[in-house]
C-alpha cells in the first residue's frame, strides 16, 4: 500500500519520455523537453543565501525571545496565562533561550557585510534594467529603514549580552522585554494562525434547532414577514386601516416560467426535460425516482448541480423539478410549510436509522426545524418544516398525463421517498481481527507512560503487513461468499423504492399542518451563501469593512472556480518582475525550471488583490500591498438554518500567493471533475497550438486550474473515504454539509527587521479550514458517532499530504525514492516523530497535573505552545510530539486538537495551517506563471514548455478522481470496500494511535484507484 498513484506515474512517465525523446532540436514536432520536478528544501539551518540566513536567524530570535517574556495577552484565558507563566519561569530553560539568542546574533553579525552587498547588487540590477525611478526610490527607502532598524536591534542586543555576561538577571529581563517589543514591532515571520478550540474545523454541527412554525401567523411573525402593497396617501393613515397583503396571483405569470438563481435553465436541464417529452408526469416520476434525499435545510445546489450529482435536499430537489417544468413551458412554484410525517417513514427517509432520536439528530444537524409528537409514550410523528412544489397543469380531466389545457395548481413532492436497504456481509463478526496480537506487535518495544502522558517507540514496521494480512483474510471470506462481489454485496445497498404512476396523484404523501408561503423565486433568507473577504492585517472585528469582498449564493457558485490572486499594481511593478525573468534561448531550446528566479524582491513590489470566478475578475482591491506582507482573509457560509454566517478560522494571506478556493457543497460529483478535466484538455490544446493562436492563455488556465485540481481532489478523497468508513462501520449514516478549503502556491517571505527582503515559492499548501458533515449512528450511540468523526478527521488530515504528493510526484523516479517530493500533514508529522523515537504526548482533562511540565519540555515554537495551552484550557485533548522534525525541506511539528465528546478536531502543522505542505522547486513555475505569463508567452513554446508537465499531472489526477467517484456511485468494485473494512476494523482497536493508521493508509484511495496497490476500481488499471 503506497501513497503514490502508480498508473498516474506510468502515464506521466510515458508522456515525459515521448516529449523528451524529441530532444532539444526545436518545435517541429512538439513542445520539447519537459522540466523535471525535483524535491527541494526550504533553507533550514546553515544552508541558503545570506538573505535567507538572516531571515531565519531573526525568526529564531523572535521565537526565542517570545519564550523568555511573560504572556501579557489580556484576551487569553486564565488557564493559558497560568500554564505559560509556569513554563516561562524555568531558569534553566530561560538560560538556554538566551544562549540561543546570543548564538544567533553572532551569526547575524558575521553576514552583515554580505547583506549590504546584496542590497548594492539589487540597486545595480535596477539601474541596469532601466526601471522607473519610483522602483529605485522604494529600494533606497527600504535600505534606509533596514539600516535604522539594524542599529536599534544592535543596541538592544548589546544590552542583553552585557547583562547576561554580568549575571544581572533583572537588567537582562528588561533588555529581553525590549527585544520582544522590537520584534513585535518589526516581525520576522508570518503570523501564526491560531485555532479557536470551540470552532474546530473538522466535525458535525449541533443537532439543536428551533421548533417548526405551526400556523400562517407564526410564519409571518418570524420567517416570512408579510409584504404590503404600496399605497400613496394624501394625509395621515386612518386608524384601523390595513393595507392588503400581496399574494401570488391565482393564474400563472411570466415569473412562474422564468429562470432564477436556483432555477437554472441550462442546456443540460432543457435536454433532460426534452428527454422526458416535456411531460408533467414523466418529469415528476424521473426526479422522484432518481434524486436521492439529503436531510439538510436551505437552497444549496441549484438545479444544475442537483441534476449532475443526482442528490439534493428538499429545496434542491424542488429547484430541479421546477427547472425541468419551466424548461418544458410548465409554470411551477415553491411552497413552504410545516408537515407531519410518521416516525417510521422519517427513519427510512433519512437513511435507514433504527431509532427516531437518530433521525431527529440528522434532521437537526442538517438545520431542519423539527419536533417529535408523542403518542402512547413514544414519538409517533415528526413535525418539520419542508418545501414542495406546485405545478400548473391539465389536471381536469387528464391529471397531467396529457398537458393540453393547463387549469390547476397541483401539489407534489419529489424529495419525499422511501428506500429499500439490502444488508451487506457481516465482516466484523465473521472475520474478527486478532486485536490482542495486533496491539502486542504494535507496542512491542514501546514505552507507554500513562503518568507522563506519552507513548514512545511505537512499532510501525509491521503495520502495513498486518493490515495487508487482515485485508487478505477479508478478501478470502468475501470470495467464499460470492465470486465477483460488488461494493453493494459487501457493504449493502440503499435503493429508492420506485413509484411510477401514469398520472399526478394531486395530493402530498403526508399531512400539511400549515402553509407558510408560496414563491416564484426563493427568498434570500432561505439560500446558502458563500463569502470571502479580505481585511487589513491588524485583525477582523464586526466594525471592520472588508477591503475586498466576494459574496454570492452557493447555487451561483456551484461547480465554479474561485481564486484569489495578486497582480502587479502598476506597469512599473510589472516591469520589475519582467526584469528578473530569463531571456529566450538564441537556439530556440526550451527554458528550464532552474532558470527562473528563486525569489523576487518583495519590498520593491506593490500588488493588488483579485477575486475571480471562472476566470472573470469579480473584484479588485482599490489599494495595493507589498509583496510578502500579510492580509487577513475570512471565508464563511451563510446558513439559513441558523440565520448566521459560519466558518472556520481566519487566514493570514501572504501577498503574492495564488489560492484556489474549493467549495464542497453536498459531496463532489463526477460532472464537476469532468468539467475541470475538459478545461485542462483545452489548455493543453492551446499550448500545442500556441504558434497559431498566441495570447490565448491566462494565469487562470494554468495556475488557477491546477490549484483547483488540488483542492477538488482533496474533497473527492475525503468524501469517498467518509462514505466508505460509514459503510464499513455498518451503522453510520453520513452526509456532506457545505465545506470549503484552499490549495495554494505557498509564498515564503524572508524578513529583515520587518522588511520583506525577498519572497520565494517553495511549494504548495493545502489549508482546509471547514469540513462539515452531518452524521449519526443508526442507533444514536454518541460514543460511536464521536469515533466515526475522529476516524474521518484523521483520514482527512492524511489527504492533505497525500493529494499534493500524488499531484507533484517526479515520474522519472521510483515512487519510494527519497528525493520524491514529500508532503507533511499533522498525522504524517506525528508518524515521522514516532518513527524517530520521539515521545508522543496526549494531554487532556484526565492528566491536567502534568500540563505545565510538558509545555516546558516541548521543543517547539512558542506560538504552538500557546495554542496548545489555549486548547487545554478550553477542555480539549491535544496530541503533540516533543520536538520539531526536519522532513523534506520543512521544519516544524504536527499536532491535533480534539473534542473528546464530539470527535471534532483540528489537524495542524506549525504555522497554524489546518492542512499540509509540500516543498518542491517545480512549484516556482506555477507562481511565476501567475506573475509573468505574458513574458513567457512572448517566448512562444520554449517559454510555455515549463507548464505542460503540470497540466499532464493535473489531468491525470482528475481522471483518477472521476474514476473513483464513478466506481463508488456505480457500486462496481468490492475491492475498495474490502480494503476499508480491513483498515478500520484494525484502526478501531488502536484508536489512540490512529495517526499512524491515517499516515499509512492516507493515500489508499488514490493508490488503489490509479493502480498503485493490489486493487483496482471498475477496471481502471
Amino acid at each position: 500500500m503506497t501513497l503514490y498513484p502508480c498508473s498516474v506515474s506510468a502515464q506521466l512517465h510515458a508522456i515525459t519520455e515521448q516529449v523528451n525523446n524529441q530532444g532539444n532540436t526545436g518545435y517541429a514536432g512538439g513542445l520539447g523537453k519537459l522540466p523535471i520536478l525535483a524535491a527541494s528544501t526550504m533553507a533550514v539551518t546553515k544552508s541558503g543565501s545570506p538573505e535567507e540566513r538572516l531571515s531565519q536567524l531573526l525568526k529564531q530570535i523572535q521565537d526565542d525571545v517570545k519564550a523568555t517574556t511573560p504572556v501579557t495577552n489580556t484576551s487569553a484565558k486564565p488557564g493559558v496565562l497560568a500554564l505559560m507563566a509556569t513554563a516561562n519561569s524555568n531558569t534553566a530553560l530561560l538560560n538556554q533561550r538566551v544562549s540561543s539568542i546570543r548564538n544567533a546574533n553572532s551569526q547575524i553579525k558575521a553576514i552583515y557585510n554580505d547583506i549590504d552587498q546584496s542590497f548594492k547588487d539589487t540597486e545595480q540590477h535596477l539601474k541596469d534594467a532601466k526601471l522607473p525611478s519610483e522602483i529605485l526610490a522604494r529600494h533606497r527607502k527600504a535600505v534606509s529603514d533596514y539600516q535604522s532598524r539594524q542599529t536599534e536591534f544592535n543596541k538592544i542586543m548589546d544590552r542583553v549580552v552585557l547583562a547576561d555576561d554580568k549575571g544581572q538577571t533583572g537588567d537582562r529581563q528588561t533588555a529581553l522585554t525590549d527585544l520582544s517589543g522590537f520584534m513585535d514591532k518589526y516581525p520576522n515571520a508570518k503570523p501564526h494562525q491560531y485555532t479557536d478550540p470551540n470552532k474546530l474545523p473538522f466535525g458535525s454541527p449541533s443537532n439543536k434547532v428551533r421548533k417548526p412554525n405551526e400556523s400562517k401567523a407564526q410564519y409571518q411573525a418570524s420567517l416570512f414577514p408579510p409584504k404590503y402593497d404600496k399605497v400613496m396617501l394624501a394625509g395621515k393613515m386612518p386608524d384601523g386601516l390595513q393595507l392588503a397583503q400581496a399574494t401570488l396571483p391565482a393564474l400563472p405569470t411570466a415569473q412562474d416560467t422564468a429562470e432564477t438563481e436556483e432555477v437554472q435553465l441550462t442546456p443540460a436541464i432543457k435536454a433532460q426535460a426534452a428527454a422526458l417529452n416535456n411531460n408533467p408526469v414523466q418529469i415528476y416520476n424521473w426526479v422522484r425516482n432518481n434524486i436521492s434525499f439529503i436531510p439538510s435545510y436551505g437552497s444549496i445546489q441549484g438545479s444544475e448541480l442537483t441534476l449532475q450529482n443526482k442528490r439534493g435536499n428538499a429545496f434542491d430537489t424542488a429547484s430541479l423539478l421546477i427547472a425541468l417544468y419551466r424548461s418544458a413551458g410548465i409554470p411551477a412554484r415553491y411552497v413552504y410549510g410545516t408537515i407531519d410525517v410518521p416516525a417510521d417513514k422519517v427513519m427510512n427517509w433519512v437513511g435507514g436509522v433504527t431509532k427516531i432520536e437518530a433521525a431527529q439528530s440528522l434532521l437537526g444537524q442538517g438545520g431542519i426545524p423539527n419536533t417529535g409528537l408523542i403518542n402512547g409514550g413514544q414519538i409517533s410523528t415528526i413535525r418539520m418544516e419542508h418545501v414542495w412544489v406546485e405545478a400548473f397543469v391539465d389536471y381536469t380531466p387528464s391529471r397531467g398525463a396529457i398537458n393540453k389545457n393547463p387549469n390547476t395548481w397541483v401539489p407534489m413532492d419529489a424529495s419525499f421517498k422511501q428506500y429499500e436497504f439490502t444488508a451487506g456481509m457481516d465482516i466484523k463478526n465473521k472475520v474478527p481481527a486478532n486485536s490482542q496480537d495486533f496491539l502486542a506487535q504494535m507496542l512491542q518495544g514501546a514505552t507507554v507512560n500513562e503518568a507522563g502522558g506519552y507513548v514512545q517507540n511505537l512499532s510501525q514496521v509491521n503495520l502495513p503487513t498486518q493490515i495487508n494480512n487482515y485485508q487478505t483474510q477479508v478478501q478470502n471470506y468475501v470470495k467464499s461468499q460470492k465470486a465477483n462481489a460488488t461494493v453493494g454485496d459487501v457493504l449493502g445497498i440503499q435503493k429508492i423504492k420506485v413509484e411510477a404512476y401514469g398520472i399526478l396523484l394531486g395530493s402530498l404523501p403526508y399531512r400539511v399542518v400549515a402553509t407558510g408561503s408560496e414563491f416564484q423565486t426563493l427568498p434570500d433568507n432561505l439560500r446558502w451563501k458563500f463569502r470571502t473577504n479580505l481585511y487589513l492585517a491588524d485583525g477582523i472585528n464586526t466594525a471592520d469593512n472588508p477591503i475586498l469582498e466576494l459574496n454570492r449564493g452557493t447555487p451561483q457558485l456551484a461547480s465554479k472556480k474561485i481564486t484569489l490572486s495578486f497582480a502587479p499594481a502598476t506597469q512599473a511593478d510589472q516591469e520589475l518582475i519582467n526584469s528578473y525573468m530569463p531571456k529566450a534561448h538564441a537556439d530556440g531550446t526550451p527554458l528550464q525550471a532552474n532558470e527562473l528566479p528563486p525569489s523576487l524582491p518583495g519590498y520593491l513590489l506593490n500588488m493588488k488583490a483579485e477575486f475571480r470566478v471562472d476566470g472573470q475578475v469579480i473584484a479588485t482591491s482599490a489599494g495595493s500591498f507589498t509583496m510578502g506582507s500579510s492580509i487577513k482573509q475570512q471565508n464563511q457560509y451563510f446558513n439559513p438554518g441558523t440565520g448566521a454566517w459560519e466558518g472556520g478560522d481566519d487566514n493570514d494571506i501572504t501577498v503574492g500567493e495564488y489560492d484556489a478556493i474549493g467549495l464542497d457543497l453536498q459531496g463532489m460529483g463526477t460532472q464537476q471533475l469532468k468539467a475541470l478535466q475538459d478545461r485542462m484538455t483545452t489548455t493543453k490544446a492551446k499550448l500545442a497550438q500556441f504558434q497559431l493562436n498566441p495570447g490565448d492563455l491566462t494565469k487562470e488556465d494554468i495556475t488557477g486550474d491546477l490549484m483547483l485540481t488540488g483542492i477538488l481532489s482533496y474533497f473527492v478523497q475525503v468524501d469517498s473515504s467518509d462514505n466508505w468508513i460509514a459503510l464499513t462501520a455498518g451503522n453510520v449514516v453520513n452526509y456532506r454539509l457545505p465545506s470549503y478549503g484552499r490549495f495554494l502556491t505557498a509564498a515564503q517571505p524572508h524578513f529583515f527587521f520587518g522588511i520583506v527582503r525577498t519572497v520565494s515559492f517553495p511549494g504548495v499548501m493545502m489549508d482546509v479550514d471547514y469540513v462539515r458533515g452531518h452524521a449519526e449512528t443508526k442507533d444514536g450511540d454518541q460514543s460511536k458517532h464521536a469515533a466515526y468523526i475522529r476516524q474521518a478527521g484523521s483520514i482527512g488530515s492524511a489527504a492533505e499530504h497525500a493529494v499534493p504528493e500524488a499531484m507533484l510526484q517526479n515520474t522519472s523516479l521510483a515512487a519510494n525514492d527519497p528525493s520524491q517530493p514529500q508532503g507533511v500533514s499533522a498525522v504524517k508529522a506525528l508518524a515521522i516523530a514516532a518513527a524517530q523515537g520521539q515521545k508522543i504526548y496526549t494531554l487532556n482533562q484526565s492528566n491536567q497535573g502534568i500540563h505545565s511540565a510538558v509545555l516546558q519540555s516541548l521543543q517547539i515554537s512558542t506560538d504552538v505552545k500557546l495554542e496548545v495551552a489555549n486548547a487545554l484550557s478550553a477542555g480539549k485533548e491535544v496530541t503533540v510530539h516533543e520536538k520539531d522534525i526536519a522532513a523534506n525541506g520543512w521544519v516544524g511539528n504536527g499536532y491535533i486538537i480534539l473534542d473528546q465528546d464530539t470527535g471534532a478536531g483540528a489537524y495542524k502543522i506549525a504555522g497554524g495551517s489546518n492542512g499540509g505542505i509540500l516543498i518542491a522547486t517545480g512549484v516556482t513555475i506555477l507562481a511565476i506563471a501567475a506573475l509573468a505569463l505574458t513574458v513567457l508567452m512572448e517566448m512562444g513554446p520554449p517559454g510555455l514548455a515549463l507548464f505542460t508537465v503540470f497540466l499532464q499531472l493535473g489531468s491525470a489526477l482528475i481522471a483518477a478522481g472521476v474514476a473513483l467517484l464513478t466506481g463508488y456511485t456505480a457500486i462496481c468494485a468490492a475491492s475498495m470496500s474490502i480494503a476499508f473494512a480491513a483498515i478500520w476494523e484494525l484502526a478501531a482497536i488502536a484508536e489512540p494511535y490512529s495517526f499512524l493508521f491515517a499516515n499509512t493508509i492516507g493515500g489508499t484511495l488514490w493508490s488503489t484507484i490509479t493502480g498503485g496497490g493490489s486493487l483496482s476500481i471498475c477496471g481502471v488499471p
